[in-house]
């Protein structure tokens, strides 16, 4: 990743946007698990609101953010794991799995689960 891309990544979008520019999809109607169909509009044949777009790239260069800053992905109990995973956990060290983890299987923290997860 050059610089340039980089810095466009770390300026995230909208971080400074009021709450009438950013606003959740559910507030819209729209389930994040389904998301837009092939067309979507509102009724009244109104188009994705600006709002929602805002938000959501908001969300995801904020991720974006986080791992350019940290190197890496932080540890989270709700996902599920695929051997092999490389995390950062809570106390800033780098896990490698060993087995798969999280909800699926058995959600184990790295950092007290030594059969799931070993310190790379």
């Amino acid at each position: 990743m050059s610089r340039a891309e980089a810095d466009k990544i770390v300026n995230q979008w909208a971080i400074d946007a009021g709450p009438e520019t950013r606003r959740d999809p559910e507030d819209f109607g729209l389930d994040r698990a389904d998301g837009w169909g092939v067309i979507y509009t509102q009724p009244g044949g109104k188009f994705p609101e600006l709002e929602v777009f805002n938000q959501l790239f908001c969300e995801l260069t904020g991720f974006f953010k986080q791992v350019l800053a940290i190197g890496g992905v932080p540890w989270d109990a709700r996902v599920d794991y695929v051997h092999p995973a490389m995390i950062i956990a809570g106390d800033h060290r780098v896990y490698l799995s060993v087995q798969d983890s999280g909800p699926a299987t058995e959600v184990a923290d790295p950092r007290t689960s030594p059969a799931y997860w070993r310190v790379w």
